[in-house]
């Protein structure tokens, strides 16, 4: 997991960096980014704030013109992905733990791992320390996010908490929830959207009838549910038909 004294630490110093590198003021930038005049110069200051919320950090990160991962310290490549050369990285193991199936809750004995497979993956450039785990994709509650997770499909992630990260408006992860004092969960996939008092997880999909979960601060508005966020989604795997029909 990311040491999250070292990204306090580094965080007003990246953000220098950036600035020199744009040759822009810490006040210029906080405006171009809609950010408030002070926001910028109060990270970089002595004694300034040291951490970013995570609703600003995606504003922060762009009028940098980097990546939260290069400002949190996880990574030391200021570049955006765009920018970044193809990874020489070797293949590395990664298992396929399950299945996401959103409003399918299980018992947790049903969760056998006894015959799990396994994939061959490259290692995530920006998170090289995270595990990895992959699912396969059941239903169709994100056929509609950006890119599209369609059923059949098997998604790569990275473990959330290795990240280091908060949660940040449009992250697409891999969601538990539990009921019952644990003896039965749902495994999904969901978009993050991010606001004062709590934080939801909201399908993108063609479908209606697949529900938002909202999380509150207060863990007494939360039903005796219990929700974690087990990983990022970074990349999708879609499989080819072997027999596709001849079109005619």
């Amino acid at each position: 997991m990311l040491d999250k004294t070292y990204m306090a630490a580094t965080l007003a110093q990246r953000v220098q960096a950036r600035l020199d590198h744009l040759n822009l003021g810490p006040v210029e930038a906080a405006t171009k980014g809609d950010l408030e005049r002070t926001y910028i110069r109060d990270i970089v200051k002595p004694d300034g704030k040291k951490t970013v919320t995570s609703r600003l950090m995606p504003k922060l990160a762009a009028v940098l013109q980097t990546t939260a991962a290069y400002l949190n310290g996880e990574t030391e490549d200021p570049s955006l992905p765009s920018e970044a050369a193809p990874s020489t990285r070797e293949l590395i193991t990664v298992p396929k733990v399950g299945r996401v199936e959103a409003g399918e809750f299980r018992e947790v004995l049903e969760f056998d791992d006894s015959e799990r497979d396994f994939l061959l993956e490259q290692a995530d450039d920006e998170f090289p320390r995270a595990r990895m785990f992959a699912l396969d994709v059941v239903g169709d509650s994100m056929n509609r996010s950006e890119p599209p997770i369609p059923p059949g499909a098997v998604i790569i992630c990275v473990d959330f908490d290795d990240t280091g990260l908060p949660l940040m408006d449009g992250m697409i992860v891999a969601l538990e929830r539990t009921r019952n004092g644990g003896l039965t969960r749902e495994w999904s996939v969901k978009e993050v959207v991010t606001y004062d008092d709590r934080n939801e997880f909201q399908p993108r999909s063609t479908a209606t009838r697949h529900e938002t979960i909202v999380v509150y601060d207060d863990p007494a508005a939360n039903d005796g549910v219990e929700v974690k966020v087990m990983g990022i989604v970074r990349r999708i795997s879609t499989p080819v038909p072997r027999n596709k029909p001849r079109r005619r």
